[in-house]
């Protein structure tokens, strides 16, 4: 049911980013006993400031759709990804061609690795190379379970 809600709000979220000239990044849904938290992150080319985050927030702030989702009272946060940014898609992988990242792919690949920290070196028909400690790893994107930026 939570990933199902998660995709939802995806739905129904991104285009409003889109449309005011954010990329959707990310949705949290925290939860405990007295507070129901939605944290929206976004980005875009030039980074994020707090300014874009209340811009987003008063956006979001009054879908009715969004309201309707959640059975009682809860807090919208807008926020930037940050610096350990998820990669997504191929296209985040050649936005962040250089820089430094943590990948863990699905299977064990070579040398009995699943971990992967280094930089990505190259993104050529889905296959991302990340240089890991010297040595050049050639991983497809399909077999990627999770990427972040690192500092």
């Amino acid at each position: 049911m939570a990933q199902e809600l998660k995709d939802r709000f995806f739905e129904i979220i991104s285009p409003i980013c889109n449309d005011a000239g954010y990329e959707l990044i990310d949705i949290e849904i925290k939860s405990n006993k007295s507070n129901i938290k939605l944290v929206v992150f976004i980005d875009c080319a030039g980074g994020i400031s707090i300014d874009d985050c209340v811009t987003v927030n008063n956006l979001l702030d009054s879908v009715a759709e969004i309201d309707g989702l959640f059975q009682d009272s809860y807090t919208l946060e807008v926020s930037s990804p940050g610096p350990n940014r998820p990669l997504r898609s191929i296209n985040d992988f050649l936005r962040y061609e250089g820089r430094n990242v943590k990948l863990i792919a699905k299977n064990i690949i070579d040398d009995g690795k699943k971990i992967f920290v280094g930089s990505i070196v190259s993104i050529s028909d889905n296959i991302i190379s990340i240089n890991d400690s010297g040595k050049v790893y050639a991983i497809s994107f399909d077999e990627i379970e999770r990427a972040n930026l690192r500092l």
